[in-house]
């Protein structure tokens, strides 16, 4: 069925909400650390366990993002971006400690704080502008490259309504084309063959394209 692929893109615009539920969170306690600014305590224990969670989740985001566009994954994409923003708490944290250490005012802690939120933010809008255009069905692919390939065989004299929708891992293209009509049956599917095939090969490899034949000269006579 067609809408199980959505099910990575809902997947998507969950961890999206969580980002910015997690951003609004920061600002709150942001704001309220401005009205009573205090020395940020850790530990020897929490911050090597600090440093340790920031290496690992730096290897796992890189991880993913290059799975993610290896598989055209959006969901390892999206997952990708919210532990680069556990990257960001991390390195706000010790950003704040490190300025402390070296003599800023406990003011810094809520200004790192909101400039890590506003980094969350950009990426939760990342993520939920993909996957909504995905589920709102966004013409995907370039009309103009798709009418480029099909004209670049002889036989076809037009192609019109061109639509594409899905995303990168679940594409879908359709269009009809416009063809001379004393093709036969085994030459017009040839044709549609060559045409898909060099669609996936030029576009995306896992493109599922539907086609539609239409005679050129029947066309021709209906607009006289």
């Amino acid at each position: 069925p067609y809408g199980h692929g959505k099910f990575e893109t809902l997947a998507g615009l969950f961890i999206s909400g969580i980002l910015f539920l997690v951003s609004g969170k920061i600002i709150i306690e942001a704001i309220l650390k401005f009205f009573n600014p205090t020395v940020p305590q850790i530990s020897s224990v929490s911050l090597i366990a600090l440093l340790l969670t920031l290496f690992i989740n730096i290897f796992v985001c890189f991880y993913e993002t290059k799975q993610g566009r290896k598989l055209n994954s959006q969901i390892l994409i999206s997952d990708s971006a919210h532990t680069k923003s556990d990257i960001f708490i991390s390195l706000g944290v010790l950003i704040t400690l490190l300025s402390i250490k070296l003599g800023f005012s406990p003011i810094i802690d809520p200004i790192v704080s909101l400039i890590v939120a506003v980094f969350i933010i950009q990426a939760a809008y990342e993520i939920y502008k993909d996957n909504s255009d995905v589920l709102l069905d966004k013409a995907v692919v370039d009309t103009e490259q798709i009418k480029s390939i099909t004209q670049s065989f002889e036989q076809v004299k037009d192609t019109h309504k061109i639509r594409s929708r899905g995303s990168s891992t679940n594409l879908f293209i359709d269009m009809h084309i416009m063809i001379e009509p004393d093709l036969n049956v085994v030459e017009s599917h040839k044709l549609i063959h060559d045409i898909q095939e060099k669609i996936q090969k030029e576009v995306n490899e896992k493109a599922q394209v539907i086609i539609h034949l239409e005679p050129f000269e029947e066309q021709e006579e209906k607009k006289q």
